[in-house]
């Protein structure tokens, strides 16, 4: 823990109940539930004893220590704008479960929605996200390639517990996946088969996450759908976020755009996207 930390509030529970699903997009019966809390975390100002302040932040609790230590540890090495940051994980004796300390978070992704996140589609653009979802996506997108340039990968970004609102925007919680040095006495050819396996595995995952609950939608959506493609595309593994985030699904520019989809379509359909120059 900080040494600037003085003391925390865990302050009041909260439950977010959902139904996980498989890769397949189908919930499964049984519901999990996730048990967070909002409170208040005090520190010393400018690391000066006798300086107290303090700020909103959320604690989720987990039932084995490990797994608390593990997401804290992740969730600190990634250290990037849309992983929701974590301060320390300890064993609170007040409701006798381990918990991590994250930046204070409003609500997981069904929770407390933005209007624009309610009326996905772009009221300007026929067939795009609105501006405020293309910037999610995004960003969400260069989350996951640097989750994965630290040697890290998140086994679950197809939940719904892996998205929280933070200020209006999704981040990313609970990356809790292995490293890649964690496999440094295997035979060096056949880790980086692994990784490259895990790494490409996950993609899907961060893709099924985007057609089950980020990009959801009751209708037909084709550019949505031509979109989502792009998740299942042969190309190496290391340029398959940057084809993801330069896609026109997800450009502000309505110039050329119908052009775009055509020449994108065209190479997805022959698996030359390593003709493009990203």
């Amino acid at each position: 823990m900080d040494t600037n930390i003085i003391k925390y509030d865990i302050g009041t529970p909260h439950s977010f109940v959902y139904h996980p699903v498989n890769a397949a997009g189908t919930p499964e019966t049984q519901t999990k539930t996730i048990t967070y809390y909002q409170g208040r975390l005090f520190f010393n100002r400018d690391g000066a004893a006798g300086h107290e302040t303090d700020m909103e932040v959320s604690f989720v609790s987990f039932d084995l220590p490990q797994q608390a230590r593990q997401i804290f540890e992740r969730n600190k090495m990634v250290s990037h704008p849309r992983v929701l940051r974590a301060w320390f994980s300890t064993f609170d004796h007040s409701i006798k479960k381990h918990i991590v300390c994250f930046d204070r978070f409003s609500g997981f992704l069904p929770d407390s929605r933005p209007t624009w996140f309610e009326t996905p589609m772009s009221s300007s653009i026929p067939g795009l996200p609105n501006e405020e979802l293309q910037r999610e996506v995004r960003d969400l997108a260069m989350a996951v390639e640097h989750i994965q340039r630290k040697g890290v990968s998140h086994s679950s970004l197809h939940q719904l517990s892996s998205y929280v609102w933070c200020h209006d925007d999704i981040k990313i919680i609970n990356v809790d996946d292995y490293r890649y040095d964690f496999w440094d006495d295997l035979d060096p050819s056949s880790t980086e088969k692994q990784w490259i396996g895990r790494k490409d595995h996950h993609l899907k995952l961060f893709g099924k996450g985007l057609e089950y609950h980020i990009l959801k939608t009751e209708g037909d959506w084709a550019e949505r759908t031509s979109f989502l493609k792009c998740f299942n595309i042969n190309v190496e593994i290391d340029r398959h976020l940057k084809v993801v985030y330069t896609h026109p699904f997800l450009m502000k520019e309505r110039k050329n755009i119908m052009q775009i989809f055509a020449d994108a379509h065209h190479a997805l359909s022959l698996n030359l996207m390593k003709e493009y120059d990203y």
